[in-house]
């Protein structure tokens, strides 16, 4: 009983006098500073947007937007890249991709092949169909407090200051990213870590046949990044790396044919097999 008492006994206020008052201040700074951290994602250095790309995929809540009409195509491919990169970070837990009834009608439904594409398991994606957009930000709350996702991305037509605010202290929480993929006119305050704007660009060319197309490549342009005010209008064109499955900076010189030589009138001609060089000359 002796016992119980002591430990029910209140605290007497000497005790709490021997702690240092500039202590006190300075872990509480330590503590907002450590939540401030956590909402608006690491520092990155000056200039390097691809790093700040890179973090999509670790933490914070992030918004990817259409660069204009008729770019959720690019978005939803970019964001896909983004997760199966997350993908070959976390050791377990579901990629989470939530969906408005009107972002399916006016765009379709999300095919695993695209995850597969970038590189990612499609196993471990798991699609979810909502009715309204109040539902899909109920899913993407519901989907990080569980602790049981790797990455949650939805397709919504608009989420407001509150919601992406509630969003974003479930994402410290969590410690997992969120990726709100929106419209081209998304406009206004966010309490999202960054906000993106995406454009499908020219893709790669095929390692086989160079007329033919290759692997997606995307530009993004950060409209604002907490982490990084220096960012707001860079842009840079991304691609996801054969090996690494990571998203990397587009290296143009490495598009160039490896050899030319010089065509009629002075026009370079790339060297191609099989005498194609010759048969272009004669359809010149």
């Amino acid at each position: 009983m002796e016992s119980h008492r002591t430990l029910t006994r209140p605290l007497r206020p000497a005790a709490a006098a021997v702690l240092d008052p500039a202590l006190v201040s300075a872990l509480a700074g330590g503590a907002a500073r450590a939540a401030r951290l956590a909402l608006a994602g690491p520092a990155v250095p000056e200039g390097d947007v691809p790093a700040l790309a890179a973090g999509l995929g670790r933490s914070g809540l992030h918004e990817l937007v259409e660069a204009r009409f008729g770019d959720m195509g690019a978005v939803a491919g970019f964001a896909l890249a983004v997760l199966a990169g997350t993908a070959e970070r976390a050791a377990a837990g579901p990629l989470v991709w939530i969906a408005s009834a009107a972002a399916m009608r006016a765009h379709g439904r999300l095919s695993a092949r695209g995850l597969a594409a970038a590189g990612g398991d499609p196993g471990r994606l798991l699609s979810v169909a909502v009715a309204r957009p109040v539902d899909g930000l109920w899913a993407v709350e519901e989907a990080l407090r569980s602790g049981a996702v790797a990455a949650v991305a939805a397709e919504l037509p608009e989420a407001g200051f509150t919601a992406t605010r509630r969003l974003s202290l479930a994402v410290a929480a969590a410690g997992v990213p969120a990726l709100l993929l929106l419209p081209h006119d998304r406009a206004g305050a966010s309490a999202a870590a960054s906000r993106w704007r995406v454009a499908a660009a020219p893709s790669a060319p095929d390692p086989h046949d160079r007329l033919a197309p290759g692997a997606a490549r995307w530009r993004v342009t950060v409209v604002r990044a907490r982490a990084a005010p220096w960012a707001a209008g860079r842009s840079c064109e991304l691609e996801v790396g054969d090996a690494t499955h990571a998203l990397r900076v587009v290296d143009r010189l490495a598009d160039r044919p490896a050899a030319a030589r010089a065509g009629p009138a002075g026009r370079g001609l790339p060297a191609l097999a099989g005498g194609s060089e010759e048969a272009l000359r004669r359809r010149a």
